[in-house]
């Protein structure tokens, strides 16, 4: 694949979850509904401001690497609940 056709895809794919980003919780539902696709899902919590940046290396020659992600990340599906709390 050249460069510029991964652009595009590149390209395509921010103009769509930038589209899908300011659509309403009750868009998505009716969407879901006219396609037969009940999700199960929970919202644990809303929206927090914070985040939580970590530096690091694997090794002694290795370059370094920053992980930055939000001070709570918190996502429930039918099989399994996943807490990650930094605080």
């Amino acid at each position: 694949m050249t460069d510029t056709a991964e652009n595009q895809i590149a390209e395509d794919r921010r103009t769509r979850m930038a589209l899908l980003s300011q659509a309403s919780p009750n868009a998505f539902a009716k969407q879901w509904q006219k396609l037969g696709i009940d999700p199960e899902f929970e919202i644990l919590r809303g929206p927090e401001t914070g985040l939580v940046s970590l530096k690091g290396r694997i090794g002694e020659g290795a370059r370094p690497f920053r992980l930055v992600m939000p001070q709570r990340l918190a996502s429930r599906s039918g099989l399994q609940t996943i807490v990650l709390d930094m605080r």
